[in-house]
């Protein structure tokens, strides 16, 4: 019944960009989010700005659920703990998504979203 919208996030030190692949739209949100250790510090402050960016690229409908695909691309030596998948999960909530995933591998393409390899786990 619910069509689901995904939107691929990848994020780096201080840097977010957020694809909609389906539209061929992209946003960039740049800030000072990050610290030493941490890609999402400042929560709030990336929380706003990643909810603000997403309602540049997404594509409204009534009966559309938003889907996040959230990819830590920097600070992530070793894998995510619990800790950052946590605040992953946590942003994409705030951000308005229904669901989130957290996607640990090589960057996706738009063919990988639409075969939706993020449900099955890493690559």
């Amino acid at each position: 019944m619910f069509n689901q919208h995904v939107l691929y996030v990848t994020i780096n030190k201080d840097h977010i960009t957020i694809d909609n692949f389906d539209a061929n739209k992209q946003q960039v949100i740049t800030g000072t989010f990050s610290n030493a250790r941490l890609a999402i510090a400042h929560f709030q402050t990336c929380e706003a700005k990643l909810k603000d960016a997403i309602s540049q690229v997404q594509t409204k409908s009534l009966l559309q659920t938003l889907t996040l695909v959230m990819h830590q691309q920097a600070l992530n030596d070793g894998g995510l703990c619990e800790i950052e998948e946590r605040i992953l999960l946590e942003l994409g909530l705030g951000a308005g998504a229904s669901k989130v995933f957290i996607w640990q591998g090589q960057p996706l393409t738009s063919e990988l979203i639409a075969q939706k390899v993020y449900e099955k786990g890493q690559s």
